[in-house]
């Protein structure tokens, strides 16, 4: 049992697999980890309300309604769609969610 203040500013989701356990914040998703559940990497992206690992824990997808536009403070240049590489922590593709 891991107890710390502040783990997250509002959810908690599992990988698959049990591996990761990842926090949301308002800058995006913090990945965490090992033994010790110490933070593994963090994924940049706006107001994220939204992840989903692949099965294999390779890739977690994250979404935001609220992306920073491109010029904006953070990395996700205004993109809804994120899938990042867990392992690295980098971004593969980045996708603009259409308005209905």
């Amino acid at each position: 049992v891991e107890e710390r203040v502040g783990w997250t500013e509002s959810n908690v989701v599992w990988s698959p697999l049990g591996t990761y356990m990842a926090t949301f914040h308002p800058q995006g998703v913090a990945l965490w980890g090992g033994p010790k559940f110490s933070q593994i990497t963090k994924f940049s992206h706006h107001a994220v309300q939204f992840i989903d690992f692949s099965p294999r824990e390779n890739y977690v997808v994250t979404f935001s309604a609220f992306p920073l536009h491109k010029g904006g403070v953070g990395e996700d240049g205004g993109a809804s769609i994120i899938v990042w590489d867990v392992r690295t922590g980098a971004k593969k593709r980045a996708f603009q969610a259409g308005r209905v």
